[in-house]
Parts: C-alpha cells; structure tokens; sequence
C-alpha cells in the first residue's frame, strides 16, 4: 500500500543490470514479468522474491518491452532492440521460445 509510510514493502533484486519494462501478470497477481538490458528476462513471485521463478536468456540486445497474453497465464512476448520477438511458454521450471 503506497499510503503506508517506510519505503517498499519488497525489493526484487537478483541481477546487477537495469531494468526497462516490468508488467504484471493479470491471471496471477503474484507474478511480475522483468526485462533488462542484457536482453534476459525474469519472472518473479511477489511471494517468494528472493529469487525470480524463470530466468531466461530472451535475446542478444536489450528487451524493450514484454507483456503477458491476455487469455494464457503461461505467456509472455517480449520485443527487442535485435529487431525480433519471442514468445515464451513458461513451464514449471523452465521457459521455452515458440
């Protein structure tokens, strides 16, 4: 709750690199997607954030952007600055590009 005074609540912090686009999932409210610049992407629980869900190399440049399917909880499509697009499955314990 931001009306809550003390700063956040929760720091996701798992890589050095900076962050430029984060959305959360609509199916899951727990579950936040993060891109980087080194071109990986994370999915955290809010729940258990010490350590992202899925970490995935998603491309060679730094990922612009990511949003979650609007009808599949398990997808994610992610936009790069290597002119290309994944989409990924995500699994139970790992990610797989389609």
């Amino acid at each position: 709750d931001i009306r809550e005074k003390g700063g956040s609540k929760i720091t996701f912090q798992e890589h050095a690199r900076h962050a430029l686009d984060a959305q959360w999932c609509p199916h899951m409210i727990t579950n936040l997607a993060v891109s980087y610049d080194d071109g990986s992407l994370r999915v955290w629980d809010a729940r258990m954030y010490q350590t992202p869900k899925h970490r995935i190399e998603a491309h060679f440049e730094p990922v612009w952007c990511l949003d979650w399917h609007p009808t599949h909880k398990d997808v994610i499509a992610t936009a790069s600055r290597d002119h290309t697009i994944g989409i990924w499955t995500l699994r139970s314990s790992s990610a797989e590009k389609t």
